[in-house]
């Protein structure tokens, strides 16, 4: 899957792997290594996350159920909890730094996709 800006046609991540099972949402980025920078997972249903037992920082992007983005957390690191949105219906956890370099901010309208689909 991919993640795109609906408004300006940027890639925010090309290889985003869906995490909608109870399994995968609960596993998560958990015994990764790191998260190159245009990957990231999308975790659905989610209001909130944690890096407890991760080994590197992330930028946690809260998307509502139109997947607009309703909050931001950047460069969270290891061992601490993320923000909670209760307007929150999933997230995309992306590399750290991601969120400064793409500039993203609430209020935003994101697409979640195949890759290849425009």
């Amino acid at each position: 899957m991919q993640v795109i800006d609906l408004v300006q046609g940027t890639v925010i991540a090309k290889d985003v792997k869906p995490a909608y099972s109870f399994g995968k949402r609960l596993k998560g980025l958990l015994f990764t290594s790191s998260l190159p920078r245009q990957s990231g997972i999308h975790i659905q249903p989610c209001r909130s996350v944690h890096t407890y037992f991760m080994k590197y920082p992330i930028d946690i992007v809260y998307l509502d159920a139109n997947q607009v983005v309703v909050g931001l957390d950047q460069s969270v690191a290891p061992g601490k909890r993320g923000s909670h949105f209760p307007s929150a219906f999933s997230v995309i956890e992306l590399a750290a730094g991601r969120i400064e370099e793409l500039a993203l901010e609430a209020g935003q309208k994101l697409i979640i996709q195949p890759k290849g689909e425009k």
